[in-house]
């Protein structure tokens, strides 16, 4: 069940373990797009996947130092 969150990705707030390309998700199955024009995306903020840069689970919703966007190929 998916507990969706909108988020901007122009937003300070959008740097979210989600859109990390060190959170493992290789089909991006927790994020989608919501208004793709406006920048607009929505992701499952109870998902849980693999850091891949720390070598532990973490939810959706977490940051860190380490964040790099998956994004970029998006935009």
């Amino acid at each position: 069940m998916w507990t969706l969150v909108n988020i901007k990705l122009n937003s300070p707030m959008w740097k979210k373990c989600a859109f990390c390309k060190y959170w493992y998700d290789p089909t991006n199955a927790c994020i989608r797009p919501r208004f793709p024009r406006t920048g607009t995306w929505q992701y499952d903020q109870s998902a849980r996947n693999m850091c891949t840069k720390k070598g532990i689970e973490r939810p959706a919703f977490t940051s860190c130092r380490d964040f790099t966007s998956k994004m970029d190929q998006y935009r």
